[in-house]
């Protein structure tokens, strides 16, 4: 079972290189397991052309921050495929994550 306070932190270190009106998107996907919009879906899906094509001109600039952020700070079974994104949203809302130690 993973410990979501330890996975809150590692997220929270990066957040800084993104900007501030996103935060609340990723956060609400890796705690909660809610869905973000089209173009967090498309980076968190690993899915350049799309994230490109969905991104404001300020997130377009960014994408190779995202793709660091997610290496570094998130856990490599909540991003890269639509599958691991749907089942990272279950294991959320079924409790396979530990809220706390």
């Amino acid at each position: 079972m993973t410990n979501l306070k330890y996975i809150e932190e590692r997220m929270e270190q990066g957040l800084h290189k993104l900007p501030s009106y996103m935060h609340s998107g990723i956060r609400l996907y890796l705690l909660r397991g809610i869905l973000p919009g089209s173009f967090l879906t498309a980076v968190l899906e690993n899915n350049l052309a799309a994230a490109a094509s969905q991104a404001d001109d300020a997130n377009r600039e960014l994408l190779f921050d995202y793709a660091n952020f997610l290496y570094n700070h998130f856990p490599s079974d909540a991003w890269g495929s639509p599958e691991k994104i749907k089942a990272w949203c279950e294991s959320i809302h079924v409790g396979e994550i530990e809220a706390e130690a």
